[in-house]
């Protein structure tokens, strides 16, 4: 059964550059850990939208498994983008929210 998960990054600003850059994605590591479990058929779903005001940006991402998603966000690869991403929304005024279940989400 799929498992899913809604992440929403917020800006007081347009002029603030987002987090999550899909042009440079496969240059982080974090996103080339995302295409490999997306070859690999352990990502089904992954789609990146943003406000119409531009304001929020949100990105849905769809497990195969709950094993899948546990995989995945327990890897070294995503423990130490954490850090880096905290940083950045730190330094540049955004903020980040994360829900996960096993229905799908609207975006």
């Amino acid at each position: 059964m799929a498992y899913w998960q809604k992440i929403t990054y917020t800006r007081d600003s347009t002029d603030r550059i987002w987090y999550v850059r899909e042009a440079e994605l496969g240059n982080q590591v974090v996103g080339q850990k995302l295409q490999s479990f997306q070859a690999a058929g352990k990502i089904i779903h992954y789609e990146v939208k943003q406000s119409v005001g531009g304001f929020e940006q949100y990105i849905k991402i769809g497990f195969n498994t709950l094993d899948d998603y546990n995989e995945f966000y327990g890897s070294g690869e995503y423990l130490t983008s954490v850090t880096n991403r905290e940083e950045y929304l730190r330094n540049r005024g955004l903020t980040y929210n994360s829900v996960e279940s096993s229905s799908e989400p609207e975006i």
